[in-house]
């Protein structure tokens, strides 16, 4: 990715996702699309064209989402592959379904344009190896912990999730030891820790998250074993989120956060903030999804987030 991004005067950025329960296809997570859009993103630079996703391996929730977290990660285009195949099985549903959503999608489009992402640093090196832990950062992203993908570790970082690709980076040890030193909650992978050598883990702002080598599993992990993850990781953010797994948190710039339900079924949430908030409602997708929240002082509390539906929430 580094040697093609420099050949090339334009890189594009594939973000298909499909139905995690399809024979062929599945397996994967929505998140990806958002974590390899940021990801290759930061790597291209002004030369990040877009995004492109087709229907294959997909139903009209999972299409339209890719089309969401394409846009969720500020790709400046998004390209649709390809008409042949968008006219026969899945794709005249998919195209209805997204052509509906099109005007929500450049209103989503308005509020990410160009803004920073606030969170917990996900690095993953160019050309590391995952061993067995394929795809985690895009299952680490449906557990509610507002992710920042970068290729590069920053020390300066407010909170970090490291993965066994972080061992590609040679400074690495040295780097995770500054961060501790300075008292920042770090989260590790249990693959991590096995090749960790001459590093205390025995620290109090170290979370070790037990992968046991099959990252899809982190999937069944109860909104009680969740919560105890995200209070301690989202500390220094000045929040906190509770909610059921496969609901991810995204923060974006000064006073936006967004919240996408990928359950197929409604959802209760709720997030504390510091100190007092005002919050509205700006956008949710479908125009037909259900959101009803309360306001009392630091705390939304979600009372309804329908099915397959995302929120964004100004304050």
């Amino acid at each position: 990715v580094l040697r093609q991004t420099a050949d090339f005067d334009r890189i594009w950025v594939g973000t298909e996702t499909r139905d995690f329960d399809n024979e062929r296809w599945g397996g994967k997570v929505q998140y990806e699309a958002y974590y390899i859009m940021r990801w290759l993103g930061e790597i291209g630079g002004a030369k990040t064209g877009g995004g492109w996703f087709d229907p294959y391996g997909t139903t009209e929730d999972t299409y339209v989402e890719q089309a969401r977290q394409t846009v969720l990660a500020d790709a400046k285009e998004m390209l649709l592959f390809c008409y042949g195949s968008l006219l026969r099985n899945t794709g005249p549903a998919n195209v209805e379904k997204l052509r509906a959503e099109i005007p929500g999608l450049f209103e989503l489009a308005k509020l990410v344009r160009g803004k920073a992402i606030k969170g917990i640093i996900a690095p993953k090196p160019p050309n590391s190896d995952a061993f067995d832990e394929q795809y985690v950062f895009d299952f680490v992203g449906m557990l509610g912990l507002p992710l920042v993908p970068t290729s590069e570790i920053n020390t300066n970082a407010k909170a970090a999730f490291f993965a066994v690709h972080a061992f590609k980076d040679p400074d690495f040890a040295g780097k995770l030891k500054s961060m501790l030193a300075t008292g920042k909650p770090i989260l590790v992978t249990d693959g991590l820790t096995k090749r960790l050598a001459g590093i205390n883990l025995d620290d109090e702002n170290v979370t070790i998250l037990k992968v046991n080598g099959n990252p899809r599993s982190l999937l069944d992990m109860t909104r009680q074993q969740l919560k105890p993850i995200r209070d301690k990781m989202l500390t220094p953010l000045g929040m906190k989120f509770d909610a059921p797994n496969k609901v991810a948190l995204y923060l974006i710039g000064d006073n936006c956060l967004i919240i996408e339900n990928f359950n197929d079924e409604s959802i209760e949430a709720i997030l504390e903030f510091p100190g007092p908030v005002k919050a509205s409602k700006t956008l949710v997708l479908p125009d037909d999804g259900d959101v009803d929240f309360s306001q009392s002082g630091s705390k939304l509390t979600f009372t309804k987030i329908s099915p397959r539906t995302l929120v964004a929430i100004e304050y």
